[in-house]
């Protein structure tokens, strides 16, 4: 070798076995897929006597680098010859296995010299499959899909090497399955884990079979291509399965209520894009927890055993040779809940995470809320496993609806609140307005937990799984993780901690900052309910005592409205109600909206995003904010209420069913929001129907009443945040 010349390597696979020619160099590439070239020279790539093509030597080539009009751009491999080569290149190996590179043997060259004449890379991909089908038959091998290709050669380009189902040990001598996307190049790197329910397969699912497995790598190539896809809500939920999706004559129409289209946005379903992290020298890890996929054991959502298995992953990833030790966790929603159970175990090498709409109390904040079933978010119906075991926590919570801490506390075995002094990993949260979930634990996490370094977005719901992956937010986290991960002195840590998306009505907003959860210096108001000749939200208490009934069951409510404001109002945080309240039964379901109307009287809608799935509204857009009580669970632990909160026990020696004709008081907690309501516009407290699943029977024939008046003062509570 003359002192000039130089190395590079055929990356895509990499090859081995491929021959390369120049004006001075000639021979096989190695297992790195090495080739030597002097500087100027141009590089021949040949399969035994057929030739892929030519490129000016460099230190990386694909079969991108060998298309003119490609030249390596990943946005163009699209183009027909490119798909073609890397089709007809990534399946010359005899042993399918592209995470141990291609290896091409002095047979396959032979046989592709053969039919050499056969082969032309400038056709449509039907066609080329046609021509190759002989030689790959000769083989005993099958050409590659285009999709399949093209996903390998995208991720050659960007960096990134994928290892599908590794295996994770665990410490009870069991292990999950996941798949690792790393940095092509050696090194060290942080390491950003997730660990979940909706499964480790491309946008979520998991592969049940080669017809599943095909269809994950189109829509993988849909993505990165932008082709538009939708997925309804149900075939989104019963895609985690792994099963076919079902034919769309089975299913709601798209865009119904019961079938709204959820756009497919990211790579994984509310976890991080490896596009996204690898490339900036992250590993990413994405793990099919037990009794999911086909990692074996038993099935159980939201566990502790769960957040143990995360701990060990933890440990695992930080031991690996290509970890420098520093692990985060990343995700939303289940992902959240997740990362904040195992981060109440403190895993020594949990450096950070991005925990985006977590919870804290697996009671108040998951299932039960407001003392009845509102969230039966079971997995367990729609996670594809083979043959194990599964944990039916629905079934389990409906038969305890009373808080009980062997069962809900930080051990709880159907499912674990917090210890919230023991968060104390540096963490990045943010709430989800437009949702039922997530809302009030995310804040009790922030507010409650003993971390001194966190950080929270309060924005639209669409930001656990729009927003998230928008550069500005995308940006924020990766300094977020770059600090802790890997010590980079950015200041982003001297930034404000809570940013608050305060939102002005039909998708406009602005961005308010602050150093403080809730707000210091807001001011509670309250408004007034009067039923005594219409029903009125007023500034002062009513003057006469009134009522108002409606039906436990069906559609009936009854609305109470504010006057015109007078000025504009921002209210940022916690609401609560104060009612008095009787049922002709021995129980009531107490629900409430709040919703805001303009000057003519149209609902103004906070929502940033119009496409957020309405089924979380009931149909319509979610509201300004929402609560409920089921009124027997309204003792409150005077100990951990507040003024601007109650604080329910739930605890079964403190449950009061109602006797017919007795009115007593209640405080219903109603969720954090953020709003701008604008002069002439009102604001509207809807009193509505809410269906209790565990105990329907009191609902049956009932009537509801609210009572308001000097006698039985009921109000609602606004956080009002001085201009």
């Amino acid at each position: 070798m003359v002192e000039s010349t130089l190395e590079g390597r055929f990356v895509e696979g990499p090859v081995c076995g491929l021959r390369y020619d120049t004006q001075t160099h000639h021979g096989l590439t190695d297992e790195a897929g090495t080739f030597l070239y002097e500087p100027g020279e141009t590089v021949t790539f040949c399969v035994g006597d057929l030739i892929l093509g030519s490129v000016s030597g460099r230190e990386e080539v694909t079969c991108a680098h060998l298309t003119p009009e490609v030249l390596g751009n990943v946005k163009r491999i699209a183009n027909r010859k490119v798909t073609n080569r890397s089709r007809f290149l990534q399946s010359l190996d005899v042993e399918g296995d592209l995470e141990q590179g291609v290896t091409i043997t002095e047979g396959v060259a032979n046989v592709v010299s053969a039919h050499k004449y056969e082969i032309n890379f400038d056709t449509d991909e039907i066609s080329f499959e046609a021509e190759t089908k002989a030689l790959f038959a000769e083989i005993g091998g099958a050409l590659r899909s285009p999709a399949a290709a093209r996903n390998e050669l995208r991720r050659t380009l960007m960096g990134i090497k994928r290892l599908v189902d590794v295996k994770i040990p665990l410490r009870d001598g069991a292990y999950v399955l996941g798949d690792v996307f790393m940095p092509a190049k050696p090194g060290a790197y942080p390491v950003l884990l997730s660990m979940g329910g909706y499964g480790k397969a491309f946008w979520f699912g998991n592969v049940a079979d080669e017809a599943e497995a095909a269809l994950r790598e189109t829509m993988e190539d849909d993505y990165f291509e932008g082709k538009p896809a939708f997925t309804g809500f149900i075939p989104f939920h019963i895609g985690i399965a792994g099963d076919p999706l079902p034919p769309a004559e089975a299913l709601p129409p798209m865009g119904s209520p019961m079938n709204p289209p959820l756009p497919h946005i990211s790579e994984r379903f509310e976890r991080a894009n490896s596009c996204d992290w690898v490339p900036h020298g992250y590993v990413v890890i994405h793990i099919d927890g037990r009794g999911t996929g086909s990692t074996p054991g038993t099935y159980k959502q939201f566990s502790l055993e769960e957040a143990r298995d995360l701990y060990d992953s933890i440990e695992w990833a930080a031991a690996q040779p290509w970890s420098n030790g520093s692990v985060g966790l990343y995700g939303a929603s289940y992902y959240a809940m997740n990362a904040f159970s195992t981060a109440a175990l403190q895993p020594p090498h949990l450096k950070a995470m991005i925990a985006l709409a977590g919870d804290s109390d697996s009671f108040r904040d998951v299932i039960f809320g407001n003392g009845g079933l509102y969230n039966p978010f079971n997995f367990i119906a729609h996670v594809h496993c083979k043959g194990q075991e599964k944990f039916d926590w629905l079934s389990e919570a409906k038969a305890h609806p009373f808080f009980d801490e062997a069962l809900y506390g930080p051990e709880g075995t159907i499912s674990p609140s917090l210890n919230l002094d023991n968060v104390k990993v540096p963490f990045w949260t943010s709430i989800p307005l437009e949702a039922p979930i997530h809302i009030r634990g995310t804040s009790e996490i922030f507010t409650h937990s003993a971390s001194t370094d966190k950080k929270m977005t309060i924005i639209s719901e669409p930001g656990i799984h729009f927003w998230m992956y928008g550069k500005d937010h995308l940006d924020d986290h990766r300094a977020f993780l770059d600090h802790w991960l890997k010590g980079v002195d950015n200041g982003i840590m001297d930034e404000p901690p809570v940013n608050i998306m305060v939102r002005t009505g039909w998708g406009s907003y602005y961005w308010r900052r602050e150093n403080e959860w809730p707000l210091p210096g807001t001011q509670y108001k309250k408004l007034y309910l009067d039923a005594s000749d219409g029903l009125v939200l007023r500034g002062e208490v009513a003057q006469a005592d009134g009522s108002v009934s409606y039906a436990a069951e069906g559609q009936d409510t009854a609305v109470f409205t504010s006057a015109p404001f007078e000025e504009d109002v921002t209210i940022i945080g916690q609401l609560k109600l104060n009612a008095w309240v009787e049922s002709t039964s021995y129980d009531m379901a107490l629900d409430v909206n709040l919703r805001v109307c303009d000057e003519n009287g149209q609902e103004v809608i906070y929502s940033c995003e119009r496409a957020t799935p309405a089924a979380f509204g009931g149909g319509r857009p979610f509201p300004l904010s929402k609560g409920g009580l089921k009124v027997s669970h309204r003792k409150l632990d005077e100990e951990r209420s507040t003024d601007a909160r109650p604080f329910h026990t739930h605890l079964e020696r403190d449950y009061q069913p109602l006797r017919e004709g007795e009115i007593v008081e209640c405080q219903v907690e109603i969720l954090p929001t953020t709003a701008v309501i604008k002069k002439g516009w009102t604001l509207k407290l809807i009193f509505q129907p809410w269906h209790d699943e565990v105990d329907p029977e009191y609902e049956k024939g009932a009537t509801y009443t609210v009572h308001a008046g000097p006698e039985r003062i009921s109000y609602l509570q606004l956080p009002v945040i001085p201009c």
